[in-house]
């Protein structure tokens, strides 16, 4: 790691930044410090690639801490049965809102599903913690949100579950990869 000065006046927000260049990231000294005095490490924010393969399907794709978008880091997922998103990206613990015409662009984002109630389009969330991953897709019908697919994988054992509605499950077989 290496600390810069940012050029900026002195007084101003930002006046020297914190680079981990095994990552290509900077962060602002003052916030790099909080992180670790509070023993959270800048390395940890980086992304992380993971492929699952299964029998006679297509390969599924997470990506941790992929990019930033609505001022939250993204996780995305990518395989056929994600549709009307593009990029299938999600904030953790939050809803993605896409646009319900064309590619199905990220247009919003919702904290709880009372913030997505009204929304035209498809919803996306992601779940992420030391042992498990799961990420889901639907959309708001007429009666409320219906779920059309999820896929939850278990990051000890390496074993990964797709459902799709109307469809039998999928078992898949995943690992960590470089990117």
């Amino acid at each position: 790691m290496r600390a810069f000065e940012t050029g900026a006046p002195r007084g101003s927000n930002v006046m020297m930044l914190i680079e981990n260049p095994a990552h290509g990231v900077a962060f602002p000294a003052a916030l790099a410090a909080a992180w670790l005095i509070a023993g959270c490490n800048i390395a940890t924010l980086a992304a992380e690639r993971i492929v699952c393969r299964g029998q006679q399907v297509s390969d599924i794709e997470i990506i941790l801490n992929d990019h930033s978008a609505f001022h939250r880091r993204m996780d995305c997922l990518s395989g056929d049965f994600v549709t009307d998103m593009f990029p299938s990206c999600f904030p953790r613990g939050a809803f993605a809102l896409f646009a319900p015409t064309g590619d199905g662009e990220l247009v919003g984002i919702a904290n709880t599903p009372r913030q997505y109630e009204g929304h035209i389009g498809m919803i996306g969330r992601i779940v992420v913690d030391r042992t498990r991953i799961k990420a889901s897709g639907g959309s708001m019908q007429i009666n409320g949100y219906r779920e059309d697919w999820a896929f939850t994988l278990d990051r000890l054992t390496g074993h990964g579950n797709l459902t799709i509605r109307g469809e039998p499950a999928r078992a898949y077989a995943c690992r960590p990869t470089k990117l």
